[in-house]
């Protein structure tokens, strides 16, 4: 009797014929994968270039425009438009001197310099009646616009060469896993056992994983604004410029309704919301810009801004932080800082923020004058000077009472906590800041010491003067007639000294006249009574504008006394 045995199957596991045939099945298949990712990939680096020329072209055209531009609107504003005012008011002056021949020999010359600029030729930009161009407009015809506009182009290139360099690095990646996935199927390959399915599963899957990796680089699209969005948007910044703000906000809207998101429209309609007074719009339009990627220090800045006026001080604090975290040189950010610090009730964290923007701004005014050879310091820094000034005499103006302040913006009165002790800082702070920017513009070191000199309160008058001419009396007013020429500062004082470095300066509407600014070495002894003249009085042609002056004298840097006069408006007379 004899014993059968059936025989052995072979299982798939087992089968060496089966399982070099799947292999190698897997390995052309991820061959091929491997040469469609490094064609995806040479084709994202081909249109990376492509866009990165299309962004630099536009770049360059920018700039030379920009430079060509800003050439042709200086001229037309420094040269023509200046040379044509000086001849018209020589001619004004001739007239009123009896000299009538001279004053038509000067008008001609002016009449003749009207040819040499757009600015003066072109009735769009010069009205010769009102004797003022638009300047706003001729610059905004003349180059911003276009520039704008080649700038936006330039940076969705860019943006557009910046996501295809991201895909073609990514893609190299995939080819780099592509490669271990190979290596680890080859390798399955050369193993006995059962053990080769390890190596042969783990290729498959991290083939697998670079082919949906890639599929999904692939399928994520690259976009840049459309044209037309951004020819309506520079129009938008046109406009804006030249003060046309509902204007502008309409080609704001038209560049957001063909790109919708688009950041820096978003960001400039907020801004054009805000110069109307539209605060909670602004707001909006900042936070959405801010969400649809412009996360930049401005932007933070501006909500951090919109936050304080309404009363939201805790957000105004958080949000200047964080722009601060992002650019710890924004001095103004800083002052902001603190004046949401101030109005928030924490007065000591307050002053202290003060003092870190004091310091940066010594810092930067060092830091210019080391560099080789010296510099100027940013123009920027003067400016975060006066609207700190501006910020802090508009909450003072809020605490008095006085909410009609049109240059000052504050937040409500009900939102600033503890206001009397916040008007007594205020004012000290004010008065450091002040005492500072002066510091550091003629000295360049901070403001150091005390004030020593007593300058009493300023009393603003006319001079009196009998029929030879010779001085009689004062007449103090604290407004004038239109048509004044010559106001006289006279104050008593105490404790100066001769040789002490004396400033003067003279705001009109809330603005300093630089004209008036005057720098002189005390000469009047220790005690005494003086005065400054704000004078027209050598000129037949000029007067005293109608406004608001505020006049401050400062002694060694320190702000000694500071005086408000107003110019009243000429009054209309009727037929």
């Amino acid at each position: 009797m004899t014993e059968t045995t059936s025989p052995k199957t072979s299982s798939l596991f087992d089968n060496e014929e089966r399982f070099k045939q799947i292999a190698g099945i897997l390995i052309a298949l991820v061959t091929i994968l491997t040469a469609i990712v490094g064609y995806l990939q040479n084709d994202a680096g081909s249109l990376d270039d492509r866009a990165n020329r299309q962004a630099q072209e536009y770049a360059f055209q920018a700039m030379g425009q920009r430079i060509s531009g800003a050439a042709q609107a200086g001229y037309a504003r420094g040269d023509a438009y200046r040379t044509w005012s000086e001849l018209n008011t020589l001619a004004l002056a001739a007239e009123n001197g009896g000299d009538p021949m001279a004053a038509e020999r000067y008008r001609a010359v002016a009449e003749r310099m009207t040819q040499l600029s757009p600015l003066l030729s072109d009735k769009a930009y010069f009205d010769p009646a009102s004797g003022e161009p638009n300047v706003a407009k001729y610059e905004a015809d003349t180059y911003l616009i276009e520039v704008t506009a080649l700038a936006e182009r330039s940076a969705a290139w860019f943006a557009v060469k910046q996501a295809w360099d991201e895909k073609a690095n990514t893609y190299v990646v995939h080819l780099t896993i592509l490669a271990v996935a190979l290596f680890l199927l080859g390798l399955a390959t050369t193993i006995s056992g059962r053990a080769r399915w390890i190596f042969m599963v783990a290729g498959v899957v991290i083939a697998l994983i670079a082919m949906v990796w890639t599929v999904n680089v692939y399928l994520t699209p690259v976009e840049r604004i459309s044209d037309p969005a951004i020819d309506a948007y520079a129009q938008g910044v046109g406009l804006a410029y030249q003060g046309e703000a509902e204007q502008a906000i309409k080609a704001f809207d038209e560049a957001l309704a063909k790109e919708p998101g688009y950041a820096n429209a978003l960001f400039g309609r907020g801004g054009t919301h805000y110069d109307l007074g539209n605060y909670k719009a602004a707001l909006a339009d900042f936070e959405a810009a801010q969400k649809a990627g412009r996360d930049d220090a401005s932007v933070g800045w501006n909500l951090a801004w919109l936050y304080y006026l309404q009363g939201d001080f805790a957000r105004s604090i958080q949000a200047n932080r964080r722009t601060l975290d992002q650019n710890p040189d924004l001095l103004e950010a800083r002052f902001d800082l603190a004046l949401a610090l101030l109005v928030s009730g924490q007065i000591d964290q307050a002053k202290e923020s003060y003092e870190q923007a004091l310091s940066l701004a010594a810092a930067q005014v060092a830091k210019a004058e080391a560099a080789d050879p010296p510099q100027e310091p940013p123009a920027s820094l003067w400016w975060s000077f006066d609207e700190a000034v501006a910020s802090l005499d508009g909450l003072l103006d809020r605490i008095d009472g006085f909410d009609d302040s049109w240059w000052s913006e504050t937040p409500p009165l009900d939102k600033i906590n503890q206001p009397d002790q916040v008007y007594t800082a205020a004012q000290e702070i004010l008065a450091q800041i002040k005492g500072n920017s002066v510091a550091l513009e003629y000295t360049g070191r901070p403001l150091t010491g005390a004030l020593t000199a007593q300058v009493d309160p300023f009393t603003f008058a006319e001079a009196q003067y009998d029929e030879d001419g010779e001085f009689v009396s004062y007449i103090p007013a604290g407004s004038f007639p239109a048509g004044t020429d010559e106001v006289l500062i006279v104050f008593d004082y105490k404790g100066m000294q001769d040789g002490q470095d004396v400033v003067w300066k003279v705001y009109y509407n809330g603005e300093e006249d630089v004209a008036w600014r005057t720098v002189e070495d005390w000469s009047l002894g220790v005690d005494g009574t003086a005065e400054f003249p704000l004078s027209y009085a050598y000129s037949n042609v000029y007067t005293l504008a109608s406004g608001e002056y505020l006049v401050e004298m400062y002694v060694d840097s320190h702000l000694a006394q500071r005086g408000y006069f107003v110019i009243e408006e000429e009054s209309e007379v009727s037929e």
